[in-house]
């Protein structure tokens, strides 16, 4: 399911409501594949540089898209323990709170990547040529992507997904895999184990004073969580370092009790 405006979608009897007319188009285009492998693609018009109200009122229209149309929001909340919808005011003040589109676009996509779905995101060029590529039969898919071109689909998606790289100067220190409930150290750059004494089967406990598992759940809306159902424990597969403009702090454990202190995120 993607949202628009001034349009219904039918998806396998999953309907959107008809918006009126008046209602100006909205600038993001937003996607949901749904578990079931079926993919509605309704896009849109952009245009760069709205205003507050604009923003406001694009992402008033995709929250209600998902509070009508939604259909896991309470098993999420049972399940997740995260109630998407009683966020809503806390979401407003993340887009109130963006200073140009590449921020908003970010906001946006912060706000979908809260829900913890692999397949709600901001659509990407990929899936945008695929759809525009439908044969005629697909018309309601087809009469969407027209509203749009390529170059504006990849202009908003370029504003969420510029590559993350460290900053100069910094390296991608060390990689720990989850496995069995920890996480275990499973590559060491160079220069960094031999500072820092860190080595491969350490397990990491902390970042920042955070202890490891209350640290990835704190990154629900940066990446998508994955849940451990024997731990009943959000997880990353694998944990990177943090992308960081200052020092941080990491801990890691032995077997045999002791813990290594080391420090990231800035060239010594």
């Amino acid at each position: 399911m993607t949202v628009t405006r001034r349009r219904a979608c039918a998806l396998a009897g999953f309907i959107l409501p008809r918006y009126p007319a008046a209602r100006r188009k909205a600038r993001l285009a937003v996607v949901l594949v749904l578990a079931f492998g079926l993919l509605c693609s309704l896009m849109t018009s952009c245009r760069p540089g709205l205003t507050t109200e604009e923003k406001v009122a694009d992402f008033r229209y995709l929250f209600e898209i998902f509070r009508e149309n939604y259909p896991y929001l309470e098993l999420k909340a049972r399940s997740e323990g995260y109630d998407w919808l009683a966020h809503e005011s806390e979401f407003e003040e993340w887009v109130r709170s963006s200073r140009n589109d590449r921020e908003f676009a970010q906001a946006i996509q912060r706000i979908l990547l809260t829900l913890n779905n692999g397949h709600t995101t901001i659509m990407s060029p990929q899936i945008y040529g695929v759809i525009s590529a439908l044969p005629e039969e697909m018309k309601p898919w087809l009469d969407e992507a027209r509203k749009t071109d390529m170059k504006t689909i990849t202009e908003w998606y370029e504003y969420v997904y510029n590559p993350l790289q460290y900053l100069k100067g910094q390296t991608l220190p060390f990689r720990a895999w989850y496995c069995s409930g920890e996480y275990v150290v499973y590559w060491v750059q160079d220069e960094f184990g031999s500072r820092e004494g860190v080595r491969p089967g350490d397990i990491l406990l902390s970042v920042n004073g955070q202890p490891v598992h209350e640290y990835v759940k704190s990154l629900r809306g940066i990446t998508r969580l994955r849940i451990d159902p024997v731990r009943n424990r959000w997880h990353l597969p694998d944990v990177l370092p943090p992308y960081s403009k200052e020092p941080y702090e990491v801990e890691f454990g032995r077997s045999d009790g002791s813990v290594i202190r080391a420090e990231g995120g800035s060239e010594k």
